[in-house]
């Protein structure tokens, strides 16, 4: 049986193709609402092209009705699609309008605050934007402010940016660059370069002379330092603190030269002496906590954290009404104090806060406890300037933590259960709960 009848097609075959045709452009239009990440600007467009698509109809109606039946159940099709998309959009934005809002609005705080500090020389913020713009493939941004953090001496950023130059990712390849970067970046005692010479060593790339006598000097210096920080570790352990300022200071040159060429380890190394020192701070332990800090070179211990921003910020004691910035910087300091902590914050005292400060601590003891799972699962690589065993806690910090985080909830929920039942003149008396940290050494007594 033939398709066409006197150059027209037979009505079977009109509704197979008008149906095939409805089909594929609704499908066209569900993959384009689906993909766009402005879906009621998409729904727009596509409603805009659905009424041309029916005028059209219209138009060419007496010329042809094949294709007037065609173009309009396509243009009826694609308007109920993009209506009935937007009408879904729109109804779910209404349900949870102030929950995305609020998300929303967070995230972009956050973002407008971390740029902001980073473009006025945060090395910190610097590392983190280059990490957001990375998670986004914009590799050009992500450049940008890796070369910031780099010039602050962080070591992630260098493996980043010779990265980038390997495989022309936000720039044209560029061996030699990253032959630089590498070398640069390894002053800082990172180890995440063995995968950048695995794949020079894939490329078959051969460095130079030049490159390859700079090398040799960067890991002379770096077994060098090492060397330094096992003979003051065993310094420490058999011999004690004086013992060990002592070390430090007989070598203080050659520790000297390489922090001023930009290895860290080295840095750190001139920090621990003069926080053994000078505990309660000084002006160059807060030149040193600065120059560590634009590296992101920072301690994840919970004394050694809070006592390194203390020295960064100049401040004497810690209040939770800065709570934002410890979340921020993840600065627990109340954990210190070990199940004392737990006296201070009992369930009867936490009755004369405010309602806004009840608040602020569940949000500080919320990040507590995430920060320590994290620490404890090896979610975040431990580093400790003090050594370790110098430091280590004698109580177990996550339980305390995890006390802390439940008390604030069951105080939270009960003022939420009972809003009438509670005195103001017993309770909304305390906005904050502040401490101050006194820390002993051969140098500075605590008075």
């Amino acid at each position: 049986m033939p398709d066409t009848v006197n150059g027209k097609r037979t009505p079977g075959k009109q509704v197979f193709y008008n149906a095939i045709s409805v089909i594929v452009s609704s499908g066209i239009t569900l993959f384009g609402l689906y993909e766009s990440l402005k879906t009621t600007q998409a729904c727009f467009v596509f409603a805009v092209c659905a009424v041309m698509l029916i005028v059209i109809s219209f138009i060419i109606k007496r010329r042809s009705s094949e294709k007037f039946g065609t173009f309009l159940l396509n243009g009826i099709a694609i308007l109920i699609l993009s209506s009935s998309v937007f009408l879904y959009d729109w109804l779910t934005e209404v349900n949870g309008s102030i929950w995305y809002e609020s998300i929303k609005k967070n995230n972009d705080e956050s973002l407008i605050e971390m740029k902001s500090k980073a473009d006025n020389g945060d090395g910190v913020a610097q590392m983190e934007l280059s990490d957001y713009y990375d998670a986004r493939r914009d590799f050009e941004h992500a450049s940008k402010y890796a070369q910031k953090a780099a010039f602050n001496g962080n070591a992630r950023a260098y493996e980043r940016l010779a990265l980038y130059n390997l495989e022309g990712l936000g720039c044209k390849v560029d061996v030699q660059s990253a032959i630089s970067y590498t070398i640069d970046g390894m002053k800082h005692g990172e180890d995440a370069f063995t995968r950048i010479w695995k794949i020079i060593e894939e490329k078959k790339i051969v460095l130079s002379p030049t490159d390859s006598l700079k090398l040799k000097r960067c890991v002379d210096k770096k077994q060098q330092l090492e060397s330094i920080f096992l003979e003051a570790d065993s310094v420490l352990r058999l011999e004690g603190l004086v013992s060990l300022v002592q070390y430090i200071d007989n070598n203080k040159a050659i520790i000297e030269d390489a922090s001023i060429d930009g290895y860290r380890p080295a840095t750190e190394l001139l920090y621990v002496n003069e926080f053994i020192k000078h505990p309660q701070g000084s002006d160059e332990l807060h030149r040193l906590a600065t120059m560590l800090y634009q590296a992101s070179f920072l301690p994840t211990q919970t004394l050694d954290r809070s006592n390194f921003y203390r020295y960064y910020h100049n401040e004497e004691s810690y209040d939770t009404k800065n709570f934002k910035r410890y979340i921020k910087e993840n600065d627990y300091a109340l954990l210190i104090f070990g199940d004392r902590i737990l006296d201070i914050v009992s369930p009867e005292k936490l009755l004369l806060y405010t309602d806004a400060a009840v608040l602020n601590e569940y949000e500080l003891y919320r990040a507590q406890f995430e920060w320590l799972k994290k620490l404890n699962d090896g979610t975040i690589k431990p580093v400790c300037f003090i050594w370790k065993f110098y430091f280590a806690s004698t109580f177990d910090e996550a339980s305390v933590a995890r006390e802390l985080l439940k008390r604030s909830i069951a105080e939270v929920q009960d003022r939420m259960d009972h809003p009438a039942e509670k005195d103001p003149a017993v309770y909304d008396l305390l906005m904050s709960r502040g401490v101050e940290i006194h820390i002993a050494t051969p140098w500075s007594p605590v008075n």
